[in-house]
């Protein structure tokens, strides 16, 4: 019975371990998304505001508004 109460603390232990990398990982994907994201929309703002662009930035601009639900 002794065997049982030292390795289940360790499985416990494993057990969150994992479930935290999981969720830090979702979350450095989130942020990494979101950040590039953020960069071609800027890019994009300013390539638009000084010149005339293509149909594809103007395509890739309404989309970036449309995620982030700028209507």
């Amino acid at each position: 019975m002794t065997d049982l109460n030292s390795t289940l603390p360790t499985i416990y232990l494993g057990l969150f371990l994992t479930l935290l990398s999981g969720a830090a990982w979702f979350v450095v994907q989130q942020v990494l998304r979101t950040r590039q994201t953020e960069l071609k929309l800027s890019a994009l703002q300013n390539r638009l505001s000084k010149e005339k662009g293509t149909p594809q930035e103007y395509y890739e601009l309404g989309s970036i508004y449309l995620n982030k639900k700028l209507f």
